[in-house]
């Protein structure tokens, strides 16, 4: 299935740098790559005027611990680098060697505990914020020797922090090579705001006051780490802070849930499993006051290596009530959980039933098994908020295919919950045809023209072709073109149809959702930008050759249904929230096939580039977010504000397909299994005060 979300590629200079907060996750390749880790740490600061950060070192000696136990690298492969050993260049020098020693396929864990801190963005590559974050390394900000010549004097590295900049500079040859790559920063990334007095050391340092830093200025190339899964202990406007456990040790309170993460990991968790359980165990020490983050489209590959599996597969367990025998999900309406909905794990099993939702969690009673906070759990069984869809299985022309249309029926009856079969075609909500349409060659179906001119519903039909089942709107018009579904005789499978049904079935849900909401969204003003094509390589232009775009100027919503838009368009969007709230935005794109994906965070943003602060106006373009047009029919964009994070592509799926085979077991789980039970009669309506979702509809013309 082709995605149709684009990172645009800039044919001048890219304006923008990567915001490392944190960078990288994604460990664990198979037997033959070798493994490779740097690990950082630093707890004297004493010549950088600064607090001390007695976790850094003790970070440090956990993970040492921990890569070489359960990451399998070895000691050999291992390069640490404590306090006066990790100055500006020292550092620098240690990514280097690094970089000489990974080969192709290899896998790399980086790991940064200390003081991190922001400098104002002196090259204009921040395109939100308006600062770089810096680690603070051992001796920087220290004052000059007295009557230093001011050439020498910034020309001294190890005085400065080093900027994000430099980092992807440092780790684009790295990632260039190896096969994985983890990256793990424990430090904050600013010092706005340093919550929770409990906190027995905060890693926050204000801005350097030492001068310029003498690489401010300089124009970097940014670089994409496409394979890297990136971790930061906090938001870029929080602290990370340190604890202490029972024999009075100090640790990063993020790397001390992190490594417990690693060690009771099992081989098939995902490192985004990891990291929420580790997100989980910091919310349960600090709650709101430090929000981990992460990004990179590795993060759902296996710890053991292998394939990423869907990110809407699984739900973590936040809390347990042993007294109720209930527990708490991490995910709540707006991602798509709904009441008497099931979830289960498989091994060792576990089925809970949800009993309250609200926009962002929601409540389970387990009705087998035990569950522990930081389980994940899959939906089997989905209850819709709607009614049943209704459906009319169209009488067949030919005699011989009455047999068909029976089997049909009785698997609507049998097979299909949340789907009723209808005697009146008036009734229906889709209609269902067997046919033999006949073609041409070119696979053209004839349609019969009446005495007036005008072209029948159906195709005229060949006795001798194969039989096919289609999906049609009560006006007898096709739904899709992917729904044309093949049948193979004598025995009828209705599997393809039973999955795209529930894909519908899916997007109506979304859309009733939709149409209920009435809250945040409506302060979240949307503008849309279209593209011009370029017609030779200039400054401005997005793409390659004859697929290069340039945008024009963003224009008000109500005008969208003004352009006629084509397959192979490209249209992005820009938001502005309005008021005096930050809120958690999200921009989800329903296709014409009943394809929905999230388009905006992208995969490679931390989960806090979703949030809109009050005032802030977002253009997606400058993000290099663009959505890809590639199909005629109606375009459908969802606007879905919170006033919490959440995930979002619990609510993705994939578009109709004509095909009987299904990937592999867990999209059969997923597809089959999901939103495959039961239908609620009734439909309550939402409070929503704190979130709201709007919708966005346009056409795409077919081309001529």
């Amino acid at each position: 299935m082709q995605d149709k979300r684009v990172r645009m590629k800039y044919l001048g200079w890219l304006a923008a740098a990567l915001v490392l907060s944190g960078l990288v996750p994604t460990l664990c390749a198979h037997a033959q790559p070798a493994r490779h880790a740097l690990l950082i740490g630093i707890s004297d600061y004493s010549t950088s005027g600064l607090h001390d950060l007695p976790g850094a070192r003790e970070d440090i000696r956990l993970m040492r611990e921990i890569v070489r136990e359960r990451l399998g690298i070895p000691e050999t492969h291992l390069h640490v680098l404590l306090d006066a050993q990790a100055t500006h260049q020292g550092i620098a020098r240690a990514f280097a060697q690094l970089s000489e020693r990974v080969a192709p396929g290899d896998f790399v864990y980086i790991h940064y505990s200390g003081h991190g801190s922001f400098l104002p963005d002196e090259n204009d590559d921040e395109r939100r914020g308006g600062h770089d974050q810096t680690w603070v390394t051992f001796g920087a900000r220290r004052p000059p020797a007295p009557e230093t010549p001011v050439a020498v004097e910034a020309a001294d590295l190890d005085r400065f922090d080093i900027l994000d900049d430099e980092l992807n500079q440092w780790l684009a040859p790295i990632a260039a090579r190896a096969g994985e790559l983890v990256y793990v920063a424990d430090a904050c990334h600013s010092a706005t705001n340093t919550r929770g007095t409990e906190a027995a050391v905060i890693r926050a340092a204000p801005p350097a006051t030492v001068g310029e830093h003498p690489l401010s200025r300089v124009r970097f190339q940014p670089h994409p780490l496409e394979n890297a899964v990136v971790i930061a202990a906090a938001r870029d406007d929080q602290s990370a802070h340190e604890t202490t456990d029972a024999q009075g040790r100090s640790y990063g309170v993020f790397t001390w849930h992190w490594a417990s993460a690693l060690r009771q990991a099992d081989p098939d968790a995902t490192w985004r499993q990891l990291f929420e359980r580790a997100r989980l165990g910091v919310s349960r020490t600090y709650g709101q006051a430090q929000h981990p983050q992460l990004s990179g489209v590795s993060a759902d590959r296996p710890m053991a290596g292998g394939q990423a599996s869907p990110r809407r597969a699984s739900v973590l367990v936040r809390d347990v009530d042993r007294e109720r025998n209930r527990i708490t999900l991490d995910a709540g309406t707006l991602s798509g959980v709904t009441l008497d909905s099931r979830y289960s794990r498989a091994n060792p099993p576990a089925h809970v039933r949800i009993v309250e939702t609200q926009a962002t969690w929601s409540r389970a009673q387990i009705e087998e098994g035990m569950l522990e906070p930081g389980d994940f759990l899959v939906e089997t069984e989905h209850a819709y908020r709607i009614g049943p869809t209704r459906l009319f299985v169209l009488p067949p022309t030919l005699e011989s295919d009455r047999a068909h249309q029976a089997a049909l029926q009785r698997d609507i009856e049998e097979r299909m919950p949340g789907f009723e079969r209808i005697e009146h075609q008036r009734q229906a909500d889709l209609v269902l045809a067997l046919l033999r349409p006949r073609r041409d060659q070119a696979g053209h179906e004839h349609y019969p023209i009446d005495p007036h001119g005008r072209r029948a519903s159906l195709p005229e039909e060949d006795p001798e072709a194969a039989l096919e089942l289609w999906v049609l709107t009560p006006g007898e018009q096709l739904l899709h073109e992917h729904l044309k579904l093949p049948l193979a005789e004598p025995a009828l499978d209705f599997t393809a149809l039973r999955r795209n049904l529930e894909r519908y079935r899916r997007v109506r849900e979304i859309q009733r959702l939709a149409e209920e909401a009435a809250g945040p969204a409506n302060s979240v003003h949307i503008e849309w930008i279209a593209y011009e094509r370029c017609m030779e390589p200039h400054m401005g232009c997005y793409g390659s050759g004859e697929d290069s775009y340039r945008p024009t100027e963003a224009r008000p919503l109500a005008t969208l249904d003004e352009r006629r838009f084509q397959p192979a368009d490209l249209v992005s969007f820009v938001l502005t929230n309005d008021s005096r709230r930050d809120h958690f935005v999200y921009v989800l794109n329903m296709a014409p096939d009943g394809q929905i994906r999230v388009l905006f965070p992208a995969q490679d943003m931390v989960a806090d580039q979703a949030r809109l602060r009050g005032g802030e106006r977002l253009d997606l373009h400058r993000e290099d977010i663009a959505l890809q047009l590639d199909q005629p029919g109606e375009e459908q964009l969802l606007v879905l504000t919170s006033g919490q994070p959440i995930n979002p592509y619990l609510l993705e799926q994939d578009g109709y397909d004509p095909t009987r085979a299904v990937g592999n077991p867990l999209e059969q789980l997923l597809t089959e299994a999901v939103h495959a039970e039961r239908t609620r009669g009734s439909v309550t309506r939402l409070a929503s005060d704190s979130w709201g979702l709007s919708m966005v509809r346009f056409e795409v013309q077919a081309p001529n």
